[in-house]
């Protein structure tokens, strides 16, 4: 931590990061290309351990096939009732 333009050492049993996600690195995904985890990938490599960031759900709008839409559901339309069909008019 940097305070007054000295480097200065905190100690503390656990850090929270906040660096963004990494949806892009799915196969499939609405995520913009930049979403890499890249933050992620760095405390990795400096040693880090992480808790509970496989354990996020993936909502069904990204649960993308091959050659199929890319439509994306938002969470304001979802809590309004919106749900997605298939082809053939199936709720999913």
């Amino acid at each position: 931590m940097m305070v007054d333009g000295q480097v200065n050492v905190v100690w503390a049993k656990a850090t929270i990061l906040a660096s963004g996600g990494g949806g892009a690195t799915l196969s499939r995904s609405t995520n913009p290309k930049i979403a890499t985890a890249d933050g992620m990938r760095l405390a990795y490599r400096a040693g880090g351990a992480f808790a509970g960031y496989g354990d996020g759900p993936v909502p069904p709008d990204h649960a993308l096939h091959p050659g199929g839409s890319r439509a994306l559901i938002t969470e304001a339309g979802a809590r309004e009732g919106a749900y997605l069909i298939d082809r053939n008019g199936y709720r999913f």
